[in-house]
């Protein structure tokens, strides 16, 4: 089976931020977390079907698109859905202050 996408850093990462919530947001991101290694399997295998046997279907008459890549396109979709909704519970970055020239002279 292959690796998925969420066992990269940026999901580490973001399991640890999300670690650092509390309450409901905690709650609601890490339902959220579980829901995204599931599409990322799902992924995975579709990724390999289509790999396999290719992205489109020919019979005697016809060529359409393989139910593997439709199912592929619709995953990532609501993939990338629940992973921007997980982003966006986290705070906002900190805002690092520039530096006052003016402040390092005088130190």
């Amino acid at each position: 089976m292959p690796r998925g996408r969420t066992k990269c850093a940026n999901f580490n990462e973001l399991k640890a931020e999300v670690g650092k919530l509390t309450g409901a947001r905690r709650d609601t991101a890490e339902k959220l977390l579980v829901e995204i290694e599931f599409l990322d399997n799902t992924l995975g295998k579709l990724r390999a079907q289509i790999e396999e046997y290719g992205a489109t279907l020919r019979t005697a008459r016809t060529v359409k698109e393989s139910p593997a890549l439709k199912a592929y396109n619709t995953t990532i979709q609501r993939y990338s859905l629940l992973f921007k909704q997980v982003v966006d519970l986290l705070p906002p970055p900190a805002k690092e202050i520039p530096a006052d020239p003016l402040a390092e002279f005088l130190t």
